[in-house]
């Protein structure tokens, strides 16, 4: 059996990095979400669920920022990273499109906006390279602002809401303040010399007092306290006994309380009743960092954006609970299905480990791996309860209970690059961290270098011939392909009629393993008859020479599936023809895709801040 189409629209797993949320002041059940990969998301039930709020934004990676007009919820504004094609885009409908504001923009790479709350058509942006523009006509035309800034790259904004014509910037760690309009800039303020400033937060009945989190500087941070000003942020003190931990993050006002604020401070949220002269917890140990908004109308109701999505608070930060039905926005980097039982899937996230369903996609959870991104997943084809994971950071996990626990094993690099499994032999492992690989005999206990430095490029992807495991096979992002014929002791080149060396991932032919094919980033996708001595170009079709991966039918491997820039392409003819093979998944970037092993007309495709899209019918239609 297979979980039914309707259960599975929008396959999750849920959440991803969020890093702004606009909520409508005249309904706070409507909301907007930022997700940094998977663009904006829109929710009319308080978050309770969130459907996608794309059309128009041709561009939805690296996402800064998202702002609501006070005087007409149905405007907002999106910023975007990244010089081309990043930049700002309007909706005047709600979210339900968007076109682009980039007239007078030199530098498309925003990182942050505001809106003037007594005239809306007043915007600003802050840029990464040009400093902060301006636009009087409601996004149509902008034009550089910067007298007296003397950092140019902008990470934050804020317009005092009882002084229209003051605003400050924060740039790097300092804090600019303009009085005019942002037609001249004054600062950097006094009394934060050596600190890196997170966050400002502006009080919405006195126009002379502002909060600001800061770090000890220089990077890495040492520490964090909050700071006071009451002189409209010319001079800052320290708040003694307010929150002082080694991680601090956002500040917020309580939109209807003034002496009520929220800190973030590492698994700490800290809230002061008489504006910080005393504080205490407020929370029960959900990590408080990333982006934190309050309801304008309902006191004591809280939204948090962190890497792994929104969670939400109706009493004051003291219990937390996720609220990302819906939204698809994680980075993941791999999927993979266990061979016994098709309705265990993981997967693998950039910023949240892994995750794992029982049921087909319908549900997913954390399957108990350390936080943080994790792009390397095999799972052992005798015994599926053993998988490996590579960690950015800590290196190689193994698990014995299908992901229930995770312990470290005796490789210890810091990053794992490519790895493999033999399929013959599940206790061998090959794995590789830049252009060092490593092998392993007896299930990750000990591990040996088998080739080695000076390889022009990383290992990027390692393959074991499927009837053979004497041959062995790995890419690189530079140095084109090599094998080994002898379990990987020796090692040569085989590049032969390859146009570029810029190598992402094989696959093999099962029943015929002399024909395998190739994909890389620029050249499209390459095919040999005769195990890797000759390689020629298998293009026709392909919209996207950006290919990753690369998927065979088992029975039938003359139909195969490539994920690219433009999402997954099909060809059923050995790579002949290739024809699109993404009715929604258009313009979207698959780095994963895997089949199931009962049913192989459904497929899986992991997305670059989407999540995972199902086909039910042979990539015909996804959902």
């Amino acid at each position: 059996m297979i979980p039914p189409a309707q259960a599975l629209g929008g396959l999750g797993p849920y959440g991803g990095p969020v890093v702004g949320v606009a909520i409508d002041p005249t309904n706070p059940d409507r909301l907007f979400v930022m997700t940094e990969l998977g663009g904006v998301f829109k929710s009319t039930d308080g978050g309770g669920s969130w459907a996608e709020a794309n059309v128009g934004l041709a561009w939805r990676l690296s996402a800064s920022a998202i702002i609501i007009d006070p005087n007409n919820p149905n405007v907002l504004y999106a910023g975007f990273g990244y010089s081309n094609p990043g930049g700002i885009f309007k909706s005047t409908d709600g979210g339900e499109s968007w076109s682009e504001r980039r007239s007078g923009l030199v530098d498309y790479n925003i990182g942050a906006l505001a809106i003037d709350p007594v005239d809306a058509r007043i915007i600003y942006a802050g840029s990464q390279q040009s400093g902060v523009y301006k636009s009087t006509d409601g996004g149509d035309r902008w034009s550089e602002i910067n007298r007296g800034l003397t950092s140019l790259s902008i990470s934050a904004l804020y317009v005092n809401p009882l002084d229209s014509s003051t605003i400050y910037a924060k740039t790097g760690g300092s804090v600019y303040k303009s009085t005019d309009g942002g037609a001249n800039w004054t600062g950097p303020s006094r009394g934060l010399s050596g600190w890196l400033v997170r966050s400002l937060a502006l009080d919405p009945r006195d126009r002379n007092v502002l909060y600001a989190t800061a770090a000890r500087g220089p990077l890495p941070p040492l520490g964090g306290d909050v700071f006071k000003s009451t002189d409209g942020g010319s001079r800052w003190d320290l708040i003694t006994g307010g929150p002082s931990f080694l991680f601090i993050g956002p500040i917020a006002f309580d939109p209807q309380d003034s002496r009520t604020l929220y800190v973030g401070a590492g698994e700490r949220l800290y809230r002061t009743t008489d504006g910080g002269e005393t504080w205490s917890f407020a929370d029960t140990g959900l990590l408080i960092s990333g982006y934190l908004a309050l309801d304008p109308l309902r006191p004591g109701r809280l939204y948090l954006g962190r890497s792994d999505g929104l969670f939400v608070s109706v009493n004051r930060g003291e219990t937390w609970a996720a609220a990302n039905m819906g939204m698809n926005a994680y980075d993941v980097r791999a999927v993979v299905i266990n061979p016994h039982d098709a309705w265990v899937i993981y997967a693998t996230t950039a910023t949240a480990g892994i995750f794992k369903s029982t049921d087909g996609g319908v549900h997913w959870s954390a399957a108990g791996f350390p936080e943080g991104g994790t792009a390397r997943l095999v799972i052992n084809p005798v015994d599926p309860a053993t998988l490996y994971a590579g960690q950015q950071g800590r290196g190689l996990f193994k698990t014995t209970d299908g992901g229930g626990t995770w312990s470290r094993t005796e490789l210890r690099v810091a990053d794992v690059y490519a790895l493999a499994i033999d399929p013959h032999q599940p206790e061998v492992l090959y794995a590789s961290e830049s252009a060092a690989l490593y092998r392993s005999t007896n299930g990750g206990g000990a591990w040996s270098r088998i080739y080695p430095a000076g390889l022009s490029g990383s290992i990027r992807f390692i393959i074991v011939n499927p009837q053979d495991p004497n041959i062995v096979y790995f890419t690189t992002d530079g140095g084109g392909i090599f094998k080994s014929v002898d379990r990987g002791d020796s090692w040569s080149p085989i590049n032969n009629g390859l146009t570029t060396r810029r190598m992402t991932s094989l696959a093999i032919d099962p029943r015929d393993p002399q024909r395998i094919y190739a994909a890389t980033l620029g050249g499209g996708l390459f095919k040999t008859v005769d195990g890797g001595e000759n390689w020629s170009a298998i293009n026709n079709g392909l919209t996207s020479l950006q290919v990753l991966p690369i998927l065979l039918h088992p029975s039938h491997p003359e139909i195969l599936y490539a994920g690219t820039s433009e999402g997954v392409f099909k060809s059923v003819n050995g790579g002949g023809q290739w024809f699109a093979s993404s009715h929604r998944l258009s313009n979207r970037l698959v780095q994963a895709l895997a089949m199931s092993p009962t049913h192989p007309h459904v497929i899986y495709a992991g997305t670059y801040g989407n999540s995972i899209y199902v086909s039910f019918r042979a990539g015909k239609l996804w959902d």
